[in-house]
């Protein structure tokens, strides 16, 4: 849990990296629109990743539900003004209970929950663009 944690925190970091409090409107969009396609993709490797998976998949089930865990930092830290700000946020609680599941070694219901938070983060895509 305390790895799953400190994934998480360095993805953040380096997501705040990317931006600053006065970000221009082009470096948090860009952020926001990359932040959507990373979770999108790591919903896909929750997905597409088997429950009885080698070390490989394994580690890569931790990277994505890492940055999961971690979606509420990664969306302040792109820098949007709070109308988008609060588009970004909505794919957030499926995601970090998907992530708190994880880590309790829930991992069909963290798939599962993970799943829910598709279509927000399909309109959070859309209306970035």
């Amino acid at each position: 849990m305390r790895a799953l944690a400190a994934v998480a925190a360095a993805g953040a970091l380096a997501c705040a990296g990317c931006s600053s409090g006065s970000a221009s409107n082009r470096t948090w969009h860009d952020n926001a629109v990359g932040l959507v396609a990373q979770l999108r993709a790591d919903v896909a490797t929750v997905r597409a990743v088997p429950v009885s998976s080698n070390l490989s998949d394994r580690y890569a089930l931790l990277v994505a539900y890492a940055d999961m865990g971690g979606c509420s930092a990664m969306t302040s830290a792109t820098g949007a003004p709070p109308g988008p700000q609060r588009v970004l946020a909505r794919t957030c609680p499926h995601l970090e209970r998907a992530s708190a599941l994880f880590t309790q070694g829930a991992l069909r219901r963290a798939a599962r929950e993970a799943s829910l938070a598709e279509p927000a983060l399909v309109r959070a895509g859309a209306a970035l663009h």
